[in-house]
């Protein structure tokens, strides 16, 4: 759940010029030229077509991959290069509608905006974005060098609506170690956010791989099995693979929140601790509260949390509360430019 202004030092979804930190950059207008000179121009396959209209008239075209047929196979690649192996802090972006897709078995089961694919199987990649066709939720994530997780940030299920543009921004950002999604709809409005934190010795740093980035498909065609249920059939554009962390209006970062535990008729409060911090563009918390439910959600009520020390916040619920009551909660937290998040996403 968030609100508020959006003052955003770089405006986000493009069209963007490219920078040191840009590894790739791609405009889909007319053509696969990569702006980017850390990595070459991409290479289109298949059934594929610019289109004279976007999100909106500032990215000019788009790019439409035909993938609503089984035998159908476009997508778009840029040739392997140690630019494009991401480890440390990175925002991995572009616009995405999706026109089809599919369940289970499908080829257009998990259609991807972008990935670097794995070497061995596709399904252990440097990045990926995503979207889950079976439950309608996008995923972003990585898979780590001891190849034993697969960290990811996602979205709540049914989220997805066929026919939609959405702007997708994945966020790794290794200060805070925490990986960070933001979602705009076609007017460059925010409409998700989550933030979810790594593990900095189990799960960092992300595996590399010798395979392209692929584009519309999670590939690829020089592994033994490549996919065969990650075709995209719809439209990308403005796609931006970074190695920093993009100087956007993000909204404040919550996480490791007090998971409470049954407490006793006789406590006389639940304490909370949280962690609340700023990631991207300046600014700073004002303020944290935790909203607190004791009748199943019908009224909450709202108690300030206290800056303890660092990024850590700390307050209570009211306790003594009769045996068998059901507290619900969650943390809001504001920044100074009215960016309003809550942990759990979208409480």
């Amino acid at each position: 759940m968030f609100s508020g202004t959006v003052f955003a030092q770089e405006p986000i979804g493009g069209p963007y010029t490219a920078d040191s930190n840009t590894m790739l950059l791609l405009h889909f207008d007319g053509d696969f030229t990569n702006e980017s000179s850390f990595s070459e121009d991409a290479t289109g396959f298949g059934n594929y077509q610019f289109f004279n209209a976007s999100v909106d008239p500032s990215l000019n075209q788009s790019l439409r991959l035909d993938n609503d047929a089984p035998g159908d196979s476009a997508f778009v690649t840029v040739a392997d290069t140690s630019y494009l192996d991401l480890t440390d802090a990175w925002t991995i972006e572009g616009w995405i509608n999706i026109f089809t897709f599919g369940t289970t078995g499908s080829h257009r089961w998990v259609p991807r905006l972008i990935i670097k694919t794995g070497d061995e199987v596709f399904w252990r990649p440097n990045y990926w974005i995503e979207m889950w066709g079976s439950d309608r939720f996008f995923s972003f994530g990585y898979h780590n060098a001891a190849q034993t997780a697969w960290p990811q940030v996602n979205t709540p299920n049914n989220f997805m609506d066929p026919g939609i543009w959405y702007h997708l921004a994945f966020i790794r950002d290794t200060t805070n170690q925490v990986m960070i999604n933001m979602i705009h709809d076609a007017n460059r409005d925010l409409i998700f956010f989550n933030a979810v934190p790594y593990d900095p010795v189990n799960e960092d740093p992300p595996i590399t791989t010798n395979q392209d980035v692929h584009i519309g498909w999670a590939g690829s065609r020089t592994i033994a099995s490549p996919s065969n249920d990650s075709w995209l059939d719809g439209f990308v554009d403005e796609i931006r693979v970074s190695n920093t962390v993009r100087n956007f209006s993000i909204p404040p970062v919550i996480t490791n929140t007090t998971d409470l535990e049954n407490q006793t008729t006789s406590v006389p409060s639940y304490d909370v601790d949280t962690e609340v911090f700023k990631v991207g563009a300046a600014g700073s918390v004002q303020s944290v509260n935790i909203m607190y439910s004791a009748d199943g959600g019908a009224t909450w009520q709202s108690e300030p949390m206290s800056q303890t020390s660092g990024n850590t916040y700390s307050g209570s619920i009211p306790g003594s509360m009769p045996l068998g009551t059901i507290v619900d909660y969650y943390i809001q937290a504001e920044d100074d430019g009215g960016l309003q998040s809550t942990d759990p996403a979208g409480a």
